[in-house]
């Protein structure tokens, strides 16, 4: 296989077992061949004694050498903080009400081994989670493992989700037979055990449309989503919030049946055939008569229903005429974002003939994500030509001043993609877990500071930390089998093959975050200037000026930064940052 030449999908096949043990052969530095050379004169221990950078986390086996597409979504899965409490508290509702849930026992089963280091590395085999998704009641999915053909890692996720939902769904139903139906009006979790039936992927999007030519606006429809897929467009690059913005903006139609308009000439037509028959006078037959007040019946009928605003209603005995209109709309935005926002970037591109190929366009996506301006906020717009919630236009401490109104996410794992559109090799990278003897170790990413604050730690760190101490903090490139640690850095670079982002949602503090004066401000530590700066429509601007920004991070800890070496700088990408004399520092990406 091609792959093979660049050492990808490769795996060593044990005899028996679900894991692998690799013998340390030499000693790399953040590698994990230089990790194996550092254990290789060292006795196992128990890793809870080990210091966190001495522990390994394991990889997982490509096999049939063309799972890389699960190996990516499985590690990126265990990165998030949310879910694996949800499984938990799932499970032990499941064998509490005895009800089977092979994809949920497989899918905790393996994500808490993929989150358990060691001193040893380990590389899993992920054989139950397949033969629990392959003998799924989704039958048309089991095509991902059937065959050995290159497969989609956005298919798979969905796969996973929708079963965890059917799982879910099937423990709510027998916690509810099992309270009876005089527990139905106290089903509260607190005292049932009852599990929410959401599951941390799923949020919920509002979906418009309105006529231009008469100003009717549907009832708004909100519809379920586990993820949202995004279109590039056909240039070179663009950012995350171009892509979500093109999701969320006013679509133009040419081709929509537009209800009040089709009411309006049915009421027309009625109205003309009610007047036709009564010009005849006496010469009409009973029969037409009968026809003629039939249709003054079913023209008032008609007439009450528009004025009464039930144009949607189905009026009996009338067919309602279909009116195309030449300019309506159609908007969606994201009414109730999940708590883990998963992000598809489809670089499927089709031509003539059925030929499709592959959108190289890079996507500069950062670490800290405001999702607001794609959110439906308290109001919503019903006017044609103007969108659904409009964003806010504030400035960066205003907006802090109201962070606790703010939909912010932190990015916790990144799916890319090489190759072309029939072929390739995936590869995921997460966030370094907790430390496993944490008492905090599944605690959501905080907000511990104001987004734009200047402390010690907020440059080291960054504003949004977890609860436990910052120097354990890193990411790791997971290859199948290959592990290797990785700074912040080294995954904003990853820009030509983004295919999946995953972020989980940041929890703001119960009281707003202190914001420090506007304008200029000075470092007290260092006696430098420090400049505002303002949101608008999206954009980051720097008193009133466009401001570049690199994709570079303070937060970031990287390997080649410690070792003094330098680093090529990323190409620029939108984010909130402060500008420190001639320099830029990025406190966190909005």
């Amino acid at each position: 296989m091609v792959l093979s030449l660049f050492g990808w999908g490769s795996y060593a096949r044990p005899e028996s077992g679900e894991a692998i043990e690799l013998e340390p052969k030499g000693k790399v530095v953040r590698t994990r061949a230089e990790q194996l050379k550092r254990l290789g004169n060292q006795e196992d221990s128990p890793a809870g004694l080990c210091s966190q950078s001495d522990l390994l986390y394991p990889g997982l086996v490509n096999i049939s050498g063309t799972y890389c597409f699960l190996n990516a979504v499985l590690q990126a899965l265990a990165s998030c903080v949310y879910l694996q409490p949800f499984l938990d508290q799932l499970q032990e509702r499941a064998e509490e009400l005895d009800v089977p849930t092979p994809v949920i026992d497989a899918l905790r089963d393996i994500l808490q081994k993929l989150d358990a280091p060691g001193t040893r590395f380990q590389a899993l085999r992920p054989s139950a989670i397949i033969e629990a998704l392959a003998n799924s009641s989704q039958q048309n999915h089991n095509t991902l493992f059937l065959s050995r053909e290159h497969q989609d890692a956005q298919e798979l996720f969905q796969l996973v989700s929708s079963v965890l939902q059917e799982e879910t769904n099937a423990v709510q139903q027998e916690a509810i037979k099992d309270l009876g139906l005089k527990g139905l009006h106290s089903l509260k979790p607190a005292s049932s055990g009852a599990v929410d039936l959401s599951t941390p992927f799923e949020g919920l999007s509002a979906n418009r449309r309105t006529c231009g030519d008469c100003g009717y606006t549907e009832a708004v429809m909100h519809f379920p989503f586990d993820n949202i897929t995004l279109a590039l467009p056909a240039q070179s690059s663009c950012g995350l919030e171009e892509c979500l913005l093109d999701y969320t903006r006013v679509e133009r139609l040419t081709d929509c049946v537009c209800r009040k308009c089709s009411m309006l000439a049915t009421l027309w037509k009625l109205g003309a055939d009610s007047q036709r028959l009564a010009d005849r006078g006496e010469e009409r037959s009973p029969s037409k008569k009968k026809r003629g007040k039939e249709a003054k019946k079913l023209e008032g009928r008609v007439k009450e229903a528009i004025d009464g605003g039930r144009v949607e209603e189905d009026i009996k005995g009338v067919k309602v005429e279909k009116v195309y209109s030449s300019s309506s709309s159609k908007q969606t935005m994201i009414a109730r974002p999940p708590p883990i926002l998963v992000l598809h970037v489809n670089r499927s591109t089709y031509f003539g003939h059925g030929y499709a190929g592959r959108n190289s366009c890079r996507v500069y996506f950062p670490e800290l994500l405001d999702l607001t301006p794609f959110t439906t906020g308290g109001e919503l717009n019903l006017l044609p030509n103007v969108s659904l919630s409009a964003p806010s236009i504030l400035s960066l401490p205003a907006l802090l001043a109201n962070t606790r109104a703010a939909v912010l996410y932190r990015l916790d794992a990144v799916v890319c993609h090489y190759g072309t559109h029939s072929y390739g090799h995936y590869v995921a990278f997460r966030r370094k877990p907790a430390p496993p003897n944490t008492k905090v170790r599944w605690a959501p990413p905080t907000l511990s500071c104001p987004l734009d604050c200047i402390c010690e730690d907020c440059r080291v760190y960054g504003p949004v930390r977890d609860q436990y101490s910052g120097r354990y903090a890193g990411w790791l490139r997971m290859s199948d089998d290959n592990v290797e640690e990785v700074g912040l850095s080294a995954v904003l670079r990853e820009t030509a093959g983004t295919f999946m982002l995953f972020y989980e949602r940041i929890q703001m503090p119960p009281n707003p975050v202190a914001v420090q004066k506007t304008g200029e401000k000075a470092d007290k530590t260092s006696g430098r200037i420090v400049h505002s700066v303002q949101i608008r429509n999206g954009r980051r601007t720097e008193n009133g000026h466009k401001l570049e920004l690199a994709a570079e991070s303070s937060m970031d800890i990287d390997s080649s930064s410690r070792e003094g070496s330098e680093t090529p700088e990323p190409a620029p990408s939108e984010g909130t940052a402060t500008v420190v004399g001639e320099e830029r520092q990025d406190v966190g990406k909005l």
